[in-house]
């Protein structure tokens, strides 16, 4: 079986052990699919060092995409300017691959009620299981961008909801900084439709940071969240966790506005 396909199976696997309440087995196969995406990120860093960009795009094909301002990308994907400019910018994504990208990525809800015992706050923790239909371009298919975003995603996920639910505040920082690992793979050209997911990462990265009282960095998160929801209100409107996130924005953004415990 192609590595590709274990990651993808071992990532619905644990959201399969999520739904059944199972967190410890849902984490070991979370931490086994990461570990093989690791591997893969780990050899395109190498590749690239070795070949450089044109190398890359030769090796494994695809013709650069020019965006706005003549820049181009190896990825079919802006990666140069704001996350916002390269969402929006037409040339990123086709709506057809939008909607077949979209459909790649399936949000399971494991916890619809998990809040924060302290503030009251709003935790986004719908899993993300993976479609097990293979893509069409080689370099992002070798790669999997999509599939490390979200298995650090869940993994973290794992990670938030023991920390939140049990009180070991120790495990919050282990979800922060796969929520951050994840994010930045996004923001480095990662090519597939992945709103929903920024979404959830800004509110939970916002609300770990507020637990852990770092507040300006909190205040961060969550401007950048109704920033995204702003201007995209049409696209992410009949999203998942949207009143969850405005609750958060409305009361976590200053922390003097926060409700009392």
């Amino acid at each position: 079986m192609h590595m590709i396909h274990t990651i993808v199976s071992l990532n619905n696997r644990g959201v399969s052990h999520l739904e059944a309440g199972d967190h410890e087995l849902a984490r070991i196969a979370f931490k086994q699919a990461l570990e093989r995406t690791t591997y893969l990120l780990n050899l395109k860093k190498e590749a690239r060092e070795l070949l450089g960009r044109d190398g890359m795009r030769a090796q494994f094909g695809g013709a650069p995409a020019t965006c706005k301002g003549g820049e181009s990308s190896t990825t079919g994907n802006c990666t140069t300017g704001t996350l916002e400019e390269r969402m929006s910018s037409s040339c990123c994504i086709s709506s057809s691959q939008s909607r077949q990208q979209r459909d790649s990525i399936r949000r399971v809800p494991i916890s619809t009620s998990l809040t924060s015992r302290d503030t009251g706050s709003f935790i986004s923790s719908h899993a993300l299981l993976l479609s097990r239909e293979c893509r069409t371009n080689p370099a992002e298919h070798e790669y999997c961008h999509r599939e490390s975003a979200c298995v650090m995603f869940n993994l973290a996920l794992v990670h938030h909801w023991r920390g939140m639910h049990f009180g070991v505040t120790s495990l919050l920082p282990k979800a922060l900084k796969l929520y951050e690992m994840s994010f930045s793979l996004i923001q480095s050209g990662a090519n597939f439709e992945t709103q929903h997911l920024i979404l959830a990462l800004l509110n939970n990265m916002g609300q770990i940071h507020y637990e852990l009282m770092q507040y300006k960095d909190s205040k961060r998160c969550f401007k950048s969240l109704k920033d995204m929801l702003t201007r995209r209100a049409a696209q992410v409107a009949d999203g998942p966790d949207v009143q969850g996130f405005l609750m958060n924005i409305m009361f976590l953004e200053a922390p003097q506005m926060a409700p009392a415990a």
